[in-house]
Order: structure tokens, then sequence, then C-alpha cells
């Protein structure tokens, strides 16, 4: 599935949904890639990869805040208990998602950040 800004396929071998994000997003274009994503993990039973080093989240901090708590596929049993890494670059980016991070683990989401693919794909296959 090719959207432009960004590009889900599936690892069978591994049993991962991975998507590889690219550009300037913005919450909306964020909404519809994790939906996406969740969706084919629920369909597969798969967790999720999730590249955005190559993608710039223009996403303020409230909206951070409240994404897993309103976003459909984080309340729904069946989409919410894929794990997903997500693979990002040090600095700015880093920190917003290591926000988002603790604001989805604090509601039961298994969510973790990882600056390195080995040690994200190796937490996937624990």
């Amino acid at each position: 599935m090719d959207k432009g800004q960004y590009r889900i396929t599936l690892n069978h071998e591994r049993g991962l949904v991975c998507v590889v994000a690219r550009g300037e997003f913005d919450f909306r274009l964020g909404e519809e890639l994790i939906t996406d994503a969740r969706e084919q993990a629920s369909e597969h039973e798969y967790n999720i990869f999730c590249d955005v080093r190559e993608s710039r989240a223009k996403v303020n901090l409230v909206d951070w805040y409240y994404l897993p708590r309103r976003l459909f596929v984080y309340t729904d049993w069946k989409t919410r208990t894929a794990y997903t890494a997500i693979l990002v670059t040090s600095g700015r980016q880093e920190k917003a998602y290591r926000f988002f991070e603790t604001v989805a683990n604090n509601i039961g989401l298994q969510i973790k950040i990882f600056l390195r693919e080995e040690e994200a794909l190796e937490w996937l296959e624990a």
C-alpha cells in the first residue's frame, strides 16, 4: 500500500507490518498512517515496525497527548494489541516521539522508540 508520503508492506517471514514515512506529516496524515498500519496488523496478527527517520511530524504537543486517547484503532481491542517499534533520528524528532511513547505506554499501549533498527527488530521479535 503506497499512499505517497508513506508505504506499508507486510513482512510475512518476521510477522511484521512495515511502515516507511517520508516528508512532512500533519496530525490528519499521522492518524491515517496509524489507522492503516494497525488495521493491517490486526488483520494478520502482526506487530508494527515504523521507520520515520525521513519524515517530519508537524504535530503540536497537545495532539501528541490526545492521539492515543481518541484514535479509534487505539481504543478497539483488536487493533490496539500490536507491539509497535518506531525508528527515529536523534534530536528534536526523538524528543517528540519519546513524549508520545510515554503517553501511549501510560494507557497500556506497547509502543517503543528506537534509534537503531537492529534493536527495534530484536524487541519486536522477543
